[in-house]
C-alpha cells in the first residue's frame, strides 16, 4: 500500500479525481494551494507571501481597475482571513500607493493605480 501526494493546476483537479476514482480507498484530500506556481517541472512561491504583495499580485492578474469594501471583503475571506481584516489591508494599499480612494462613506471605491516601476 501506497500514499500518494500530488499538485495540479485546477483546471485539472476534476478530471484527476475521476481517474481514481475506483482506484483508491477513502476520500482524497484536497487542499488549495496559495501563492504557488508551477515553472520548469518545479513548484514556486509567486510571492515572498506577503499578504499585501499577494493581493497586489491577484489584483493584477486578474487586471481589475477598480474594486469596493466588499470585493476586498470576498478576497480575504476566500484566503482564510476574518471578515473585519479587509478595512486594514485596504489601509494598506492605499498606504502602499497600490490603490488610491475615490468617493465617500458607502459609495467608495478604490482605484487599481499603475505599478511603480
Amino acid at each position: 500500500m501506497f500514499r500518494i501526494e500530488i499538485f495540479c493546476d485546477d483546471k485539472n483537479l476534476a478530471r484527476i479525481l475521476q481517474g481514481l476514482s475506483g482506484l483508491i480507498l477513502g476520500q482524497p484530500n484536497v487542499q488549495p494551494v496559495v501563492n504557488a506556481k508551477m515553472a520548469n517541472g518545479h513548484i514556486t512561491a509567486e510571492t515572498s507571501g506577503d499578504e499585501l504583495e499577494m493581493w497586489e499580485t491577484h489584483i493584477r492578474k486578474h487586471k481589475i481597475t477598480e474594486l469596493s469594501g466588499t470585493d476586498a471583503k470576498e478576497y480575504f475571506l476566500t484566503r482564510g482571513k476574518s471578515s473585519t481584516t479587509y478595512a486594514y489591508w485596504l489601509r494598506q494599499a492605499v498606504e502602499a500607493g497600490i490603490l488610491k480612494r475615490r468617493g465617500k462613506g458607502t459609495g467608495m471605491k478604490y482605484i487599481v493605480q499603475p505599478k511603480k516601476a
